[in-house]
Formats: C-alpha cells, sequence, structure tokens
C-alpha cells in the first residue's frame, strides 16, 4: 500500500497499461480499503470497551480499600505526559506466580494531561504488560495486532455514575461468559460481579483469556448461536 501512493518521478509515457490490470473492478481497491478499515474500526471499538471495563474494575477496586474516599494514586509509578521521552521499558514478562490485582497494579499508567496537582485523565496499559494481563492465551499474531491499536482511556466516564432502569434495561436479556484464564478480571471478581446483578444464566468458556474473541473465537461463537436460540422465560 506504500508504494501506491509513494510519489514518483512525472515520465512522458502513459500508463493505461498499468491501470488496465485493475480494471476489472472499478472500486475492488476502495472496497477492500473500506472492508480493512471497517474491521480496524471494530477491532479499536472492541478494544476500548475491554480497556474501559479493566479500568473500571481497577476503580472499584482502589474504592473499595480505600473506604470510597478519594484515591492517593501512586504518581511515582504512573506519572505519564503525553510528550514524554522515556524509553525505558519492562524486558521480561512477570513470573506467573504474580497475581491479577499485582500485574494490573504494574501495567497501569495513570496520565495527567492537567498536571500532576490534579487528578488523571486517562488510563494507559504498559504494552510490554498486555499479553500477560489481556492476551495470556491469545495468539501473538492477534497480540501484535491489538497493541498497536490500543489507546488510552479517558477516565472521566469511568468514573460517571450510571442510573439504570427495570424499564429499560432489565427489559433486555442478560447472560454472561465467564473467562477462568482472565487476568485482568480474575474469577473471584467475575463471580462478585455476577453475584451483584444476577444474569438469566451464565457460561464457562474454558481455556478463554480476557479477550476470548482472540482466545478461543470458535467456541465463543458457538456460545452465541445457543444464546441466540434460548426460548425466552
Amino acid at each position: 500500500m506504500g508504494n501506491c501512493f509513494a510519489r514518483k518521478t512525472v515520465t512522458k509515457r502513459p500508463v493505461t497499461k498499468r491501470l488496465q490490470n485493475q480494471q476489472k473492478g472499478p472500486n475492488s481497491s476502495n472496497r477492500w480499503a473500506r472492508v480493512r478499515s471497517s474491521r480496524k474500526d471494530k477491532l479499536d471499538d472492541s478494544l476500548l470497551q475491554e480497556q474501559a471495563l479493566a479500568a473500571a474494575i481497577l476503580f472499584r477496586q482502589h474504592q473499595q480499600q480505600n473506604g470510597g474516599a478519594s484515591l492517593p494514586f501512586d504518581r511515582s509509578a504512573s506519572l505519564r505526559y503525553p510528550n514524554s521521552s522515556s524509553g525505558s521499558k519492562k524486558a521480561g514478562q512477570l513470573p506467573r506466580s504474580s497475581s491479577s490485582n499485582d500485574l494490573m497494579r504494574q501495567a497501569q499508567i495513570f496520565l495527567y494531561a492537567n498536571g500532576n496537582d490534579h487528578p488523571p485523565t486517562a488510563i494507559d496499559l504498559d504494552k510490554s504488560l498486555l499479553r500477560d494481563l489481556l492476551f495470556n492465551q491469545s495468539p501473538s499474531k492477534d497480540v501484535a495486532l491489538a497493541s498497536v491499536s490500543m489507546r488510552p482511556i479517558p477516565f472521566a466516564p469511568v468514573l460517571e455514575k450510571l442510573s439504570l432502569s427495570d424499564m429499560k434495561y432489565g427489559s433486555v436479556r442478560r447472560f454472561y461468559v465467564e473467562t477462568p484464564e482472565d487476568n485482568a478480571i480474575p474469577v473471584v471478581l467475575q463471580e462478585s460481579m455476577i453475584n451483584s446483578s444476577p444474569p438469566e444464566k451464565v457460561f464457562r468458556l474454558k481455556g478463554a483469556d480476557h479477550s476470548p474473541f482472540f482466545s478461543k473465537p470458535q467456541a465463543l461463537h458457538k456460545l452465541f448461536v445457543e444464546i441466540s436460540k434460548l426460548p425466552s422465560p
């Protein structure tokens, strides 16, 4: 793709022969570009939602540990600025004995666009720890693509309180797919979420990490088909 749009020197020779090979489908190039773009957008949206969920869980854990008070963020460990030129990165992966909470704390990067005297404005994750945290059972090629696509998550929406009603939210059937190998939201925390707001039914996706659409796509699709065929209560 890069060569197609590279600047070339102007020549007198006509380029009709080169173009004739592409006349089979006048809009084929644009069509494939749109398909690739839409796929990337869908992936970005999905990853954005996953990051936001992880950030929300992290914030809730901090709140519980601090009795609901304002968060004493560790700025020495997480202070980063958009124009930072720091090139230091963690070279190795965490040992398997590390807990999910420790892994999340090491991976989190709070961004302070308004200065370190104000609350954080966004949360990011250390790219070197993404595999262990979100994609520990996912294929390497998917992890590489996801790592490039992920962006910082604004903090304000994560802190926003939601008001859910039985008339609207309660009218939609809800199911939960449990991911046993999830290092971002451990099974214990998943069960706590399930108990606090019980769904209609819980499914367990064996071998799935935090991103089952990467680690167990066929099994996840099978579950979705099964859910779609469940009769209404």
